[in-house]
């Protein structure tokens, strides 16, 4: 979702950069030896790292495998620490796409997260996925002068509607299947075309450490539901409000309700001014 925007844009707007989007069967993440071939054939100078495990419902019936049989910790860390290590060997910058996930968004640890804020470390607080997320961070970081850039809620016109935050939510309010939106979770969104300037802007200073894509300023979903319900001409007030308690009851961990990411220290070390949610979700309206 976010490598096809990336890849789609570079090629009409390069920068002086040659693009390479190997297929898996051309290179494998986490065999070493696939990785170490690539990296000696073309010698990147920059590598992105997108690929993941994604889904978190998927990814939790996975807890607590920790080997490479296991797709979820195959794809998020195993992955990570094989391309991690080949970018320090060749000399590659790596900027590596980690989530709000690594964040538990509880009572006593309430986002939204500065950059500066560690992961959480109570596995029984995160979702599975936000654990291999956090040891891909760890690993990325580890590995020399590298970049992190955390994301969360991605959106942006044209993607899949089921698979995109606010394209799922239009897509179920013009179609009347809304279900009920969560009016006690706090949340940031990012806009992939802003994740897009962010990369080029790292890719352009080199500058290492740890970055946020996010909203400058959170909404709960009940809020984005009913902007977005008045966008499509709808009526914002057939948008129900629902408890992410009594979700978590159910599901445990799934999702942060506290959460969201801070962008001021990002903004600042590489010049960029992040859109509030409304500018996002009305850039989305204005495309959809």
């Amino acid at each position: 979702m976010i490598g096809s925007y990336l890849g789609e844009r570079w090629v009409v707007e390069p920068e002086g950069w040659k693009l390479l989007a190997p297929p898996r069967r051309e290179l494998e993440l986490s065999d070493e030896a696939s990785v170490m071939r690539y990296f000696e054939k073309y010698a990147p100078e920059a590598i992105l790292h997108l690929a993941a495990h994604r889904d978190a419902t998927s990814a939790e019936r996975r807890r607590g495998e920790r080997d490479a049989a296991s797709a979820v910790w195959r794809d998020n860390v195993v992955a990570t620490r094989v391309l991690a290590a080949a970018a320090e060997r060749h000399g590659g910058f790596l900027v590596h796409v980690s989530t709000d996930f690594v964040f538990g968004g509880t009572e006593s640890f309430r986002g939204p997260y500065r950059e500066s804020d560690s992961p959480e470390d109570d596995e029984d607080v995160l979702s599975w996925y936000g654990v291999t997320k956090r040891e891909a961070e760890r690993l990325a970081l580890a590995a020399g002068r590298n970049a992190v850039v955390r994301i969360g809620n991605v959106t942006r016109a044209g993607n899949e509607p089921m698979l995109d935050y606010v394209g799922k939510i239009c897509a179920l309010l013009v179609t009347g299947r809304l279900y009920p939106m969560f009016d006690d979770q706090l949340v940031t969104l990012t806009s992939i075309s802003a994740l897009d300037r962010l990369v080029r802007r790292l890719l352009a200073t080199r500058s290492a450490g740890v970055f946020h894509c996010a909203s400058r300023d959170r909404c709960t979903p009940h809020e984005l539901g009913q902007f977005l319900a008045s966008g499509l001409g709808l009526d914002p007030r057939a948008v129900q409000g629902g408890s992410v308690d009594a979700f978590l009851a159910q599901f445990p961990r799934r999702y942060p309700k506290y959460g969201g990411l801070r962008i001021e220290a990002t903004d600042a070390a590489l010049g960029l001014t992040s859109p509030s949610w409304t500018e996002i979700a009305s850039q989305f309206l204005k495309l959809y």
